[in-house]
């Protein structure tokens, strides 16, 4: 009976998406409720939905940013999922989520909404710090690698892994491997900064705004 409430909840919370009218914060933080009741329980997928579990492949928004590879790596590691680029132009990628179906779209969301706050934090900084010609990229190499620490830091208490379904469909692809690299860090301030932000916009429950004094502390 108590699995039964358990994996109720869990459904309840899956149904709170930007389709049923959730903004995308609002899904993100219901998302990571779902994930980490999952893994706290154990629960299988096939125990949340009608269909037949299956491995499915979630693109995102495209992006000409450097650092988006680096940022949905980062998101696919925590969300039991593995990630590749598909080149639409010359400059723009999609990034692909290859996962169960709740993972890879839970994935797609945080990555999206990731993307847009950091991409936002890191021109409010560029403003604010004028002594470092290179404010943006070192804001986004420390954003990335705070929201990499806050995420794994979840993912090890869960003890979340990659189901090996998805990792031998993943290399069943044969994608080979990206040549693109992020930006480079050249400023500890900034980067400490960018850190603090990537920390705090996974544990907000407020990711569509910056939160007051963030830049300015």
């Amino acid at each position: 009976m108590e699995r039964e409430r358990i994996i109720e909840k869990i459904k309840k919370l899956r149904e709170h998406s930007v389709e049923n009218g959730c903004n995308e914060a609002e899904a993100i933080q219901f998302a990571l409720k779902a994930q980490r009741l999952i893994a706290d329980n154990d629960v299988e997928e096939w125990e949340l939905a009608d269909e037949v579990k299956q491995v499915t492949e979630t693109a995102t928004a495209r992006t000409a940013k450097s650092w988006a590879p680096n940022l949905a790596s980062v998101i696919a590691d925590n969300f039991r999922c593995r990630v590749y680029q598909r080149r639409i132009t010359d400059r723009k990628y999609e990034y692909v989520f290859v996962g169960w179906k709740a993972d890879s779209e839970a994935a797609e969301i945080v990555y999206q909404n990731l993307l847009e706050v950091g991409d936002r934090l890191a021109h409010e900084y560029e403003d604010f710090a004028y002594t470092d010609p290179n404010a943006y990229s070192n804001f986004i190499v420390g954003f990335v690698d705070g929201v990499k620490g806050e995420l794994e830091k979840q993912s090890f208490e869960l003890m979340i892994v990659c189901p090996s379904e998805v990792s031998d469909y993943f290399e069943s692809l044969d994608l080979g491997k990206s040549t693109r690299r992020g930006p480079r860090a050249t400023n500890r301030d900034s980067i400490s900064r960018g850190q603090a932000a990537g920390r705090d916009a996974v544990r907000s429950r407020r990711m569509d705004a910056p939160r007051a004094g963030l830049l300015t502390a």
